[in-house]
Formats: C-alpha cells, sequence, structure tokens
C-alpha cells in the first residue's frame, strides 16, 4: 500500500469470505471487513516512512480469521507527493 503524505484517504473495506479486521496501527485505524457490505474508514498519513523503519506502517487482519491468517499482513510505504507521483507514473 503506497499513499502520499498529507493526504486525506478514503478506504473502502469488504471481503469475499469471512470477517477481517483492516488495521493499520500507524494510522490508529481498524475496521471489520464484512462479506456483503462495504465499511468505510479514512486516514491522513503525517509523516513519510515504510515498513522498512516502522513496524507500524503495515495493513493487518486484526481478526482471526482462519488459516494463513498471520500472513495477512502489507507493508505500507508514505512518500512525498513528488515521489508518490512518480511511484504511480511507474504503475
Amino acid at each position: 500500500l503506497v499513499l502520499p503524505v498529507g493526504k486525506h484517504v478514503r478506504f473502502d473495506i469488504t471481503s469475499r469470505d469471512v470477517l477481517h479486521s483492516f488495521w493499520v496501527p500507524a494510522f490508529r485505524v481498524k475496521i471489520d471487513a464484512v462479506p456483503g457490505l462495504v465499511t468505510k474508514t479514512y486516514a491522513t498519513p503525517d509523516r513519510v516512512g515504510s515498513f522498512e523503519d516502522d513496524f507500524n506502517l503495515r495493513l493487518q487482519c486484526a481478526e482471526l480469521c482462519g488459516v494463513g491468517h498471520e500472513k495477512m499482513t502489507v507493508p505500507v510505504r508514505v512518500l512525498e507527493q513528488d515521489d508518490f507521483d512518480a511511484w504511480v507514473a511507474q504503475q
């Protein structure tokens, strides 16, 4: 997950299988991901960083959801706007 610093971001959360929990500790957001329902949460990253620098910059399932739960983590990177724009252009 790559985001620009200082930008208000909306996350639309859902699940295809079972109840999960969308959690980014560094943003202090956590909300359930419910099959068949879209929930929303918001965050405004306030500093540049990455998972390599800060263990809390990760997207993690916080609901014991079944086999493989411990592998449900995604690193988060927060970039300056110019770096974010360059990253988007490369995608």
